[in-house]
């Protein structure tokens, strides 16, 4: 999800995203019932989740400062 999330926020609206995005909604899908949220909204969760973890850790790379 997280690998995703960043094809996502920085590929928005590229066919590929949206061709990965509708090839991997049916794993995304709960084992029973409706799903609570959409693959695309999962995605962005875990991508954000991660930017927050990676500013948490500012000055180790070049990375936690672009997070930050």
């Amino acid at each position: 999800m997280e690998d995703l999330g960043k094809l996502v926020r920085k590929g928005p609206g590229l066919p590929f995203v949206d061709a990965t995005i509708t090839a991997m909604t049916p794993g995304c899908r709960r084992p029973s019932g409706p799903p609570s949220t959409s693959c695309e909204e999962r995605a962005r969760a875990a991508d954000l989740y991660w930017i927050i973890e990676v500013a948490s850790r500012r000055g180790e790379s070049p990375a936690t400062y672009r997070a930050f």
